[in-house]
């Protein structure tokens, strides 16, 4: 039955679609879940990817309402998380021993590459190092790889006079302790603010490497909320790599939130600290490396602080990737269906057999043999597990052989027609393919052959292993093409460029192997030019990245990486920092790497030097019983030492940006202005002046002054 249409029931629906539309458009909102993150200190950059992934909407988009939890007093963030209070936390490498007690948690994903902990120690106010033993010092909990590291120097608990942690850097520079722990991150500034003088002692440098900061939850979380995991992660990782691309924004976000916090000129200072302790650009958040874990286990247990053995399968969090074969599966069937249903509509719309007119196909063997006459490429065989090699005829023409001269019968005799330059990088290119049970990516090489008169010929060689028993390679097979004159014109035109450039320089393909390098950078590998080629790139990338496959190949298809010192290991096995550049070149059709390096040696000795004849400066300048007071351009005020500040009353603080003439009474200001007039730089003037203290009186004192050079227009004096 029809009803009759009326305005009445046409507003009626208005509104009952008005409703409908609104209740779709508030339906996400109704639909997020409630979680917690207890973080493990007060706000501040430490935890940047958290905020941003909040106020981007990062959380949102994956159906989360995250709320984060400032840490307790003396709190514990795994037992919050333990305990049902948040269902997600903050921890260090500490989860490790939790994990070990039974305790079931899991770790997400790692945010630090590098523990930011460190044991700062004051220094004596002749600038003397305090020894650790007997040493009244805070440590806080968790601290393990601090403790690990007191016990590597023969340091233990009972040697030391352990106080609670008050947070509280004042303590330290006060001299209430001798040392403290703390973060990298920010101590350093706080310190150097207060103008103490302290020593570093960083976990590091003995060999003790543990990650940072770790997004961890529970086996109860991942097996009753398996999506919402995979879903915080997926956030808490993408805010990370925006905090890094926007560590200023981000630091306004977090003084806008928290007013109360850090200065803004601290957490930029945070933020760079923590970009260096994540290794970026060069590791992407959320990554960790399995057999680190176990080295890090291992030196729980060499310290007596885990028991002998610690499964980590439970203890790292793999994403559960769905099975993709599925959908392949379903969509061949479903052609199958269709191609049968479409054979059989044809048979019975024309029954009988076919006309003389249409052809059957023509085999698909013989097709592929006529293209690759056509294209004058060869075909290549390799038995991995017997060594046999089979090539087709057509590779002996390309070589000037006749029919069946040129058939070598294994792959060492074939490797001797190949160019003693370029033979090393095709024995590591079909190492790779005929050993890795799962690398199923295309090899594509260029080298070049001997002829029969005694030549040699450029050629391009692309294939990959074809048939498999399980995980063992039975056949490779592919193409040998020659390589166009033109080719073979840039590649000789790009060897000279590159022989011609004074630094190393290395050509690397997206997957990190090398395919060509100059004399300076073999040399400065310990390599002859050739035996490099095909070797992997994982010489140049830090430890951390060393045994972890696939990560050479993630950071070599980066599209730039500026420059960075990165720790590179010579053919003898001897590590040296390098500085490295990588950009991006396209060749033949093929991505590439172009890799600038420079040893950084003896760069560094000199900085060290440089930075000990300054640190030795500084202590003298500080300690001296003179007077030392340094002026900028404009009469300004840039330095007094503690001698001179004393002198007049002052902290150095108060005097820094003042005209020298503020303390002066006139004659004496006349009387420097008349010397400085006629002073060039370089020489020295003394004399008398008359200086006016903080509280109002007077003294005399005996001032040599020296201008420097003009351009740096700064003025140093001496004072008695």
């Amino acid at each position: 039955m029809l009803l009759p249409f009326t305005p009445a029931r046409s507003a009626r629906r208005r509104r009952l679609l008005q409703v409908a539309l609104l209740m779709c458009a508030c339906a996400p909102a109704f639909g997020l879940e409630k979680v917690a993150v207890q973080l493990k200190w007060r706000h501040q950059f430490q935890f940047a990817g958290y905020y941003a992934a909040q106020d981007k909407g990062y959380y949102r988009d994956e159906g989360l309402e995250v709320t984060l939890l400032d840490a307790l007093p003396d709190g514990d963030p795994v037992r919050s998380v333990l305990s049902g209070r948040a269902q997600y936390g903050t921890g260090n490498s500490s989860l490790l021993v939790y994990r070990a007690r039974g305790e079931p948690v899991v770790v997400l994903a790692t945010i630090f590459q590098h523990s930011a902990a460190a044991l700062f120690v004051r220094r004596t106010p002749d600038g003397k190092a305090l020894p650790l033993r007997n040493a009244r010092m805070m440590l806080a909990s968790g601290d393990d790889e601090l403790q690990a590291y007191l016990l590597r120097q023969g340091v233990k608990p009972a040697d030391l006079k352990l106080l609670p942690h008050s947070r509280r850097v004042d303590d330290l520079v006060e001299g209430k302790v001798d040392a403290m722990s703390g973060y990298i991150t920010e101590v350093p500034y706080l310190l150097e603010r207060a103008g103490a003088r302290y020593d570093v002692l960083s976990p590091r440098a003995a060999g003790i490497d543990f990650y940072g900061d770790n997004l961890f939850t529970t086996e109860y979380e991942l097996r009753e909320h398996p999506e919402r995991a995979r879903a915080m992660r997926a956030a808490t990782l993408r805010g990370w790599r925006y905090a890094m691309e926007h560590p200023e924004e981000i630091v306004d976000l977090i003084r806008a939130r928290y007013p109360q916090g850090a200065s803004r000129e601290h957490l930029m200072y945070e933020a760079r600290q923590t970009a260096k302790l994540m290794e970026q650009p060069l590791v992407e958040p959320g990554y960790s490396n399995p057999a680190r874990w176990q080295a890090i286990a291992n030196t729980y247990i060499t310290l007596g602080m885990l028991p002998r053995s610690v499964p980590l399968e439970q203890f790292l969090y793999r994403e559960q990737v769905p099975d993709s074969r599925w959908p392949l599966v379903a969509a061949g069937m479903l052609a199958a269906l269709l191609g049968a249903a479409a054979i059989w509509r044809v048979r019975s719309a024309r029954p009988g057999p076919l006309p003389a007119a249409v052809a059957p196909p023509a085999p698909a063997a013989p097709v592929a043999e006529r293209a690759l006459d056509a294209a004058c490429e060869g075909v290549w065989e390799w038995h991995p597990q017997s060594d046999e090699v089979r090539l087709s005829p057509r590779v002996g023409e390309l070589l000037g052989y006749g029919a069946g001269g040129f058939a070598p019968a294994d792959r060492d005799a074939w490797l001797q027609h190949v160019h003693p330059d370029d033979r090393m990088h095709l024995v590591h290119e079909m190492s790779r393919i005929g050993s890795d049970p799962v690398d199923d990516t295309l090899l594509v090489h260029e080298c070049r052959m001997r002829c029969r008169d005694g030549g040699f010929r450029w050629t391009v060689l692309r294939g990959r292993v074809t048939e498999r028993s399980g995980a063992l390679p039975l056949l490779a097979s592919g193409t040998i093409g020659p390589v166009s004159d033109r080719a073979v014109a840039e590649r000789e035109r790009l060897s000279g460029v590159l022989e011609a450039m004074p630094g190393g320089i290395l050509i690397a393909d997206r997957a990190g192997r090398v395919k060509q390098v100059n004399r300076a950078a073999a040399a400065c590998f310990g390599y002859q030019p050739g035996d490099m080629a095909g070797l992997s790139m994982e010489l140049l990338v830090p430890e951390v990245m060393r045994s972890a496959p696939g990560l050479p190949r993630e950071l070599f298809s980066r599209p730039n990486l500026p420059g960075r010192v990165l720790t590179a290991r010579r053919a003898d096995g001897a590590h040296f920092p390098a500085m490295v550049h990588l950009a991006p070149i396209e060749m033949a059709g093929q991505g590439l790497s172009v890799v600038s390096v420079r040893d950084m040696t003896q760069r560094q000795r000199t900085e060290q030097a440089l930075h000990v004849s300054s640190e030795r400066y500084r202590l003298i300048v500080q300690t001296a019983t003179e007077g030392i007071w340094m002026l900028e351009a404009g009469d300004r005020t840039s330095f007094v030492n503690p001698t001179m500040a004393r002198m007049l009353g002052y902290e150095p603080d108060e005097m820094l940006g003042r005209p020298m003439s503020d303390f002066l009474d006139e004659d004496s200001v006349a009387q420097l202005t008349r010397q400085n007039q006629r002073r060039r730089p370089g020489e020295a003037e003394q004399g008398d002046a008359r200086f006016y203290r903080k509280d109002g009186s007077s003294m005399w004192g005996w001032c040599r002054r020296r201008r420097s050079t003009p351009t740096t227009a700064r003025t140093r004096a001496r004072w008695r």
